[in-house]
Formats: C-alpha cells, sequence, structure tokens
C-alpha cells in the first residue's frame, strides 16, 4: 500500500517543470466525489457518487488514460472506500491537506505528482 500525504503551496510549484501528466485529483465528499484530470484550468470537473457502482465508473477512465496517481482530498472520512477501490487496481494514492475552495483548486492538486 503506497500512502503519503503532501502540502505544498501553489506559489511554490508556479517554475516547476512537469514531469508526467498521468495523474487526477479526487475531492472526496459526503454526497459526491468531484474529479480533475489533465493540466487545464478550464477543463471539466466531474461528479460521481458514493457508492462501489460509482467508484467503478469513476476508475474505468482512469485505466482507459492511463493514471497512474491519484491525488485525494477529503475532510471526514469519506475517503475510505474508495482509498480502498483504488488501491485494489494498484494506483498510487496521495493525500493532500488542502484548504481549497474553487475548482482550478483542484487542478492545483491533480498537478501536484505531476511535478515529480
Amino acid at each position: 500500500m503506497v500512502f503519503h500525504i503532501i502540502m505544498m503551496k501553489k506559489s511554490s510549484m508556479e517554475q516547476m517543470p512537469i514531469v508526467t501528466t498521468h495523474s487526477a485529483a479526487i475531492d472526496v465528499g459526503s454526497k459526491n466525489h468531484d474529479v480533475a484530470v489533465g493540466q487545464d484550468v478550464a477543463q471539466e470537473v466531474r461528479a460521481f457518487g458514493l457508492y462501489s457502482k460509482d467508484h467503478r465508473a469513476m476508475i474505468a477512465p482512469f485505466n482507459e488514460q492511463g493514471m497512474t496517481c491519484i491525488v485525494m482530498e477529503s475532510t471526514g472520512s469519506y475517503w475510505q472506500p474508495l482509498f480502498g477501490a483504488l488501491q485494489q487496481v494498484e494506483f498510487e494514492v496521495l493525500f493532500s491537506m488542502s484548504a481549497k475552495t474553487e475548482v482550478k483548486d483542484w487542478v492545483w492538486m491533480q498537478q501536484l505528482p505531476s511535478l515529480g
């Protein structure tokens, strides 16, 4: 099991080169999980439900797009079932401790593992 906690300021990332684009970010919530994939701030953030069938629907495109690393942010215990589902398909899972409030912050969170 790979489990990391990341704490990094956005300003320190501005000059860092992208190492890999095969990562995604998940904002884990009590009502839905919001997912960002890609480096574009204008990208669509997709919402998924909380159940196993929703986790499978979320994970399938990750596999199709060659994702290797998933960054999760959660303030409650809702991350646990999703974490187990991601570990079953052998993704590296990172946890971000951020105080994000905007969609563009999900893109920032997704960029963390892209920097190496």
